[in-house]
């Protein structure tokens, strides 16, 4: 396997791993473990509010 292959997995396996510690905190309801997967600096970019 090359070495950029090798990277790539890496990537893909770190980001496996912060979108399931994600889904696991929303899952069940605990904002903090949510939170935790993001930096103190990163900016949500979430939904707008409700459209009535």
């Amino acid at each position: 396997m090359s070495e950029s292959a090798e990277v790539k997995m890496d990537y893909q396996a770190v980001i496996t791993r912060v979108l399931d510690a994600w889904k696991d905190g929303v899952d069940s309801h605990r904002p903090g473990r949510v939170a935790a997967c993001f930096t103190e600096d990163a900016l949500f970019q979430g939904a707008h509010p409700a459209i009535p």
